[in-house]
């Protein structure tokens, strides 16, 4: 099979949700808001179809979190896709984020139940036994690390959508930027609500693809309202002091 010229990775944060996160209280798997979540999804759907740069994502993987793949559902709906929930991409491992009990990810077909478009055969490349209890920072961005080159490799050449959390919207975004995972030389700033990032590499003379391009950073452009302007930035510690 001949490879596309380029391939885009394509990593988005989820728009407002139901309830707001008050970190160590929870709640921790919130829906997206009724309709305000739901129209910031719509706003991500109609940004990645037929997108500007010519690449529309081919395939579509979400966070186990309701949040996540509810929004990866809408867009999925619009691009005629299936949603690939992948523990790889779920939140950031930490008593803050998803309580003081070990988070244990909902399964495909119990998510199926509540979004047709999620795929019941699909596994996780990186799967739940791999998840360490609680992350560190430097843990989180191994696992994204690990993760994203474990999925970009399956897409074989085909570009992908990650729709996930701040945090590890950042760590998979430091994990492209070929900064030896350090996130003081990152470029990526505080993730706002609704928020895209895309990377593309090309294919080269030989055959094989060259180096990921950072192309477009925490865009929120296509967010309506006050949203368009970056709304509720979230950044990791190691980020906040990244000359950006």
């Amino acid at each position: 099979m001949k490879k596309p010229e380029k391939q885009c990775v394509w990593i988005a944060r989820y728009g407002l949700t139901a309830y707001q996160l008050v970190e160590g209280y929870g709640p921790f798997d919130s829906d997206i808001a009724t309709p305000e979540g739901i129209i910031h999804a719509q706003s991500l759907a109609e940004r990645l179809k037929g997108s500007e740069e010519g690449v529309e994502p081919k395939r579509i993987f979400a966070s186990p979190f309701i949040r996540a793949t509810h929004t990866a559902h809408i867009i999925a709906r619009y691009l005629g896709l299936k949603v690939h929930v992948e523990d790889g991409i779920m939140e950031w491992l930490t008593p803050d984020l998803v309580g003081k009990e070990h988070y244990t990810a909902r399964q495909p077909e119990e998510l199926n139940k509540l979004y047709s478009t999620v795929d019941t055969k699909y596994r996780s490349v990186y799967g739940a036994q791999r998840l360490l209890m609680w992350e560190n920072e430097k843990e989180l961005f191994e696992r994204a690390h690990d993760v994203i080159n474990l999925l970009v490799d399956s897409a074989q050449g085909e570009s992908i959508l990650l729709c996930s959390h701040a945090p590890c919207a950042q760590a998979l975004a430091l994990a492209l930027e070929n900064v030896d995972l350090d996130p003081s030389k990152s470029k990526i700033p505080a993730w706002p609500l609704g928020g895209v990032t895309m990377f593309v590499r090309y294919l080269n003379e030989d055959g094989e693809y060259g180096d990921w391009n950072l192309e477009i950073n925490c865009c929120t452009d296509h967010m309506p309202g006050s949203y368009r302007d970056g709304e509720k930035p979230w950044s990791l510690p190691g980020f906040e002091n990244a000359d950006q």
